[in-house]
């Protein structure tokens, strides 16, 4: 399955708002994880990831693969059910060469992304 893109906000300064856009998941397939790319803005600062999880079915578990500009390993959270999880993700840790960070979502055993978890996430680029 192709990754879902997730366009991002952008906030370039203080006190400026940004109108974000979800990214919804796609999979009704029991246990099937899913992929989600950000394409992230310019330079190397933090990404704010907001993740929902609908209905009371368990959390659903993202994960971010350790990016080209860091050595240590993949990063994952718990995004907890009936929720919005917000998150900050720092570029350098989670940007890939191509500049893109790619977010796979992995539902709760034996659920579905799409119908057990209405799944959504938002993106938005720190300056």
């Amino acid at each position: 399955m192709a990754d879902i893109p997730v366009t991002s906000a952008s906030i370039t300064k203080y006190l400026t708002a940004a109108t974000t856009t979800a990214a919804a998941a796609t999979s009704s397939v029991i246990d099937a994880a899913e992929t989600f790319e950000v394409t992230y803005g310019t330079g190397d600062g933090r990404v704010i990831l907001i993740a929902s999880v609908a209905n009371t079915h368990g959390s659903v578990t993202l994960t971010a693969p350790a990016g080209a500009f860091w050595a240590g390993g993949a990063q994952s959270i718990a995004c907890v059910q009936n929720k919005e999880s917000v998150f900050v993700l720092e570029g350098a840790k989670g940007k890939l060469a191509d500049g893109t960070i790619v977010i796979t979502a992995t539902p709760a055993a034996g659920k579905r992304l799409l119908t057990d978890h209405a799944f959504t996430l938002k993106a938005i680029n720190l300056f």
